[in-house]
């Protein structure tokens, strides 16, 4: 049996010479490996959605270590909603006496946008998804994304009609400490528009268009600055099959 390396530590098994039946066996194991090593690759890559059996329920208490040892997490808030949003509502939902900072953004609708005068915004969203992936973002946090001491977060963001001057999402994240709070709402704002299928429609005096969300990046997409996906049996799998045959 020949080795033939290939980029990146991945190689090719080419077992030209081996009876007929060794070759059966050879290529149905390279075909399911093959296929397990694929299929792993698009998880780990986020293309397809893996099942989430270690993440409790929004309602459950989790638990997270810091430097203080172990302490619970508080579930997020997090919403969608067609009603206008509240920002003092949400605030008085993260506020926490162990907290020494709550930092807010919230994110409204302008009167123009490239010399066009803007009357309102439109979204809308795949619901579902889009509340999934706001949990997890704001469960990101809580974690530790943004740094310790982040004890509470609130994130909502609302469809449909928007007028000017109102809010479209709005953020609260409550820490020990500012810094943590601040780098929060940066964090998920975002990453509210980079990973949350929701879509606004600008209407302007003149005329409405819609207009993507240019930094959302659907999960089933690959950047393509990325690596190239190898179909090629890792020098570790392949060496075990070698031995095997």
């Amino acid at each position: 049996a020949k080795l033939q390396m290939g980029v990146g530590a991945s190689c090719v098994l080419k077992p030209a010479a081996w009876p007929r039946g060794w070759q059966v066996v050879s290529l149905t194991i390279g075909v399911l490996t093959s296929s397990f090593l694929l299929r792993a690759y698009i998880r780990t890559k986020g293309l397809v959605d893996m099942p989430q059996s270690s993440e409790a329920p929004s309602g459950d208490t989790q638990h997270t270590r810091d430097g203080q040892g172990s302490r619970a997490i508080v579930p997020p808030v997090v919403f969608l909603t067609h009603e206008p949003l509240n920002l003092h509502a949400l605030v008085a939902e993260v506020t926490d006496p162990a907290c020494g900072a709550i930092a807010t953004f919230s994110g409204t609708t302008r009167n123009h946008f490239e010399g066009r005068e803007v009357v309102r915004l439109e979204y809308e969203a795949y619901e579902p998804m889009a509340l999934k992936e706001m949990e997890r973002l704001a469960l990101e946090v809580l974690r530790g994304a943004c740094g310790a001491g982040i004890r509470r977060v609130a994130l909502a963001h609302r469809l449909g009609v928007v007028p000017t001057c109102e809010s479209s999402v709005i953020i609260a994240v409550a820490a020990e400490h500012r810094g943590a709070s601040f780098d929060g709402c940066r964090f998920l704002i975002d990453e509210v528009k980079a990973r949350v299928p929701i879509w606004k429609k600008e209407i302007y005096a003149d005329g409405s268009t819609w207009k993507a969300n240019q930094e959302y990046k659907p999960p089933n997409t690959i950047d393509s600055g990325s690596a190239p996906l190898r179909l090629g049996l890792p020098l570790s799998v392949v060496s075990c099959l070698a031995l095997m045959l």
